[in-house]
């Protein structure tokens, strides 16, 4: 396969992925830039896998991991999986905002949906909040936040963890 095709495949599927994600506006018009030590695309299968130490940003959005591999169909990108110690996801939702940061072994990240599952070390900080757990799920849209803990996981019982800060007086 060409570069040309791969680009031709590649660039417009990582567009779409920036015209859904809800972070600063001025970030669907940024180039995307995507450095990782291998890249695999299967156009056919509608896939690309990059591995080792990848990095993609766009504007405000951060997307790190050892592998991370991207899903399309027809529509575009349908989903981005990063997997690391940890994976990595950020974005800045708006200018008078704070980075909202996630952190786990994989993060799996549906684009039609807007909803991002973080899986196993599970960590997500949204403004001054934090939230800790086995699994957070996180709904960019709606900016709601589940977390769960795996009872069985080592004998230990472990328990999700949050630290909501007082509302700020004006």
């Amino acid at each position: 396969m060409s570069i040309i095709s791969t680009l031709r495949w590649i660039l417009p599927a990582l567009m779409a992925v920036s015209a859904v994600v809800h972070a600063l506006p001025e970030d669907r018009e940024k180039p995307i830039h995507i450095k990782a030590d291998f890249a695999d695309i299967d156009e056919g299968a509608g896939s690309a896998v990059y591995t080792g130490d990848v990095v993609m940003t766009q504007g405000t959005i951060k997307i790190t991991g050892q592998k991370v591999t991207i899903h399309s169909d027809d529509s575009g990108v349908t989903r981005m999986i990063a997997e690391g110690a940890p994976a990595h996801y950020q974005e800045k939702p708006s200018i008078d905002e704070a980075l909202i940061k996630a952190y786990g072994d994989t993060i799996d990240y549906s684009v039609s949906t807007e909803e991002i599952q973080i899986l196993n070390n599970a960590k997500l900080y949204q403004r001054e909040d934090s939230f800790y757990g086995d699994r957070v799920h996180y709904n960019m849209k709606t900016q709601i936040v589940n977390a769960k803990s795996d009872p069985t996981k080592d004998g230990s019982g472990s328990r999700v963890q949050m630290v909501i800060q007082p509302k700020k007086k004006k």
